[in-house]
């Protein structure tokens, strides 16, 4: 009997508590505004326009390249030598244009023939034409240092003439 004449004590106590908490409680009235004395209007400068930017300098011309004038001469001999390539048969399947990286030595002797066309030539091809390739000598140029350069051979027929 005494516990619950205990828990009863314990339940109103918390209620009387949570009721206190509850209540609302007025907050006291703020401070009346202090009188300020009128100051006189103050006129904010301007805000400062914004610096248009210079315009951006001119670019700089590239450096030429000095290597430039060694390949035209290896691209024109190239151009004068490609005839030597009709002689390797076209299988079916040929590509009509044939993007090729040589590298030329010093001395003249083609080093590296290397084919970037996208797809795979046919089954012979590749090295008929590398081997035409590697036979070219390029002395009579006179290289002041290995060169490469990329070319693009026209293999299919020429095209017609317009009529």
């Amino acid at each position: 009997m005494w516990r619950w004449a205990g828990l009863a004590l314990a339940i109103a106590v918390g209620l009387t508590m949570l009721c206190r908490s509850c209540a609302e409680s007025q907050p006291p009235p703020p401070p009346p505004p202090r009188p300020v004395a009128a100051a006189p209007p103050v006129e904010k400068p301007a805000p400062p326009a914004k610096p248009v930017p210079p315009p951006p300098p001119p670019p700089k011309p590239k450096a030429p390249d000095q290597w430039a004038p060694q390949r035209k001469l290896l691209r024109d001999a190239i151009v004068a030598r490609s005839g030597d390539l009709a002689a390797c048969s076209l299988p079916p399947g040929s590509p009509a244009r044939l993007l090729t990286r040589l590298r030329v030595a010093k001395a003249g002797v083609v080093r590296g023939v290397v084919f970037a066309n996208a797809d795979p030539l046919p089954r012979g091809l590749p090295e008929c034409l590398r081997g035409r390739m590697q036979a070219w000598s390029f002395a009579d140029l006179q290289l002041q240092a290995d060169v490469e350069v990329m070319v693009t051979f026209n293999l299919g027929p020429p095209p017609l003439a317009p009529r």
